[in-house]
């Protein structure tokens, strides 16, 4: 019998919010986020971004396939970027409630599972697959609402 081909993790946030305060302890970095929220991350966690979360980025969080952490920037708004918009770099593709990203980390690629606000826009398929653009435009909550150009 054939051995099945390997399937890459999805990795789903269960933590996102805006960045307000960052505070270092000896093994673990504290974040407040714009909601209130603490959230602890240990420092020999799975950075994805390859740096940490900034003050007035969004922090990305999730616990599996084992805890790991990105963050978004804010882009400046402009004709062809919506007012809001944190953007998170590389193909997507989608289905009709979630956003599939595929983000660069030292680990290789990994596909980060964001829902889709009630008013996703996106701008068409591209031949391969992937939604047209080169980012995805993420809002505070950690929702996908469009797919930037």
């Amino acid at each position: 019998m054939p051995t099945p081909a390997p399937t890459a993790s999805l990795y789903v946030p269960n933590v996102s919010g805006i960045v307000v305060n960052v505070t270092y302890g000896a093994q673990d970095v504290r974040y407040t986020l714009g909601n209130g929220r603490q959230f602890s991350f240990s420092q020999s966690g799975f950075i994805m971004a390859g740096s940490e979360p900034q003050k007035d980025g969004l922090l990305i969080a999730g616990s599996a396939p084992g805890p790991w952490l990105t963050w978004a920037g804010l882009r400046v708004a402009s004709a062809t970027t919506p007012a809001g918009c944190y953007a998170l770099y590389g193909n997507a593709t989608a289905n009709a409630t979630q956003v599939f990203q595929t983000v660069s980390s030292a680990r290789g690629d990994v596909v980060i599972v964001f829902p889709k606000s009630p008013n996703w826009v996106d701008h068409g398929v591209e031949a391969s697959g992937s939604l047209s653009g080169g980012y995805t435009c993420m809002n505070a909550q950690g929702e996908a609402f469009e797919r930037g150009l």
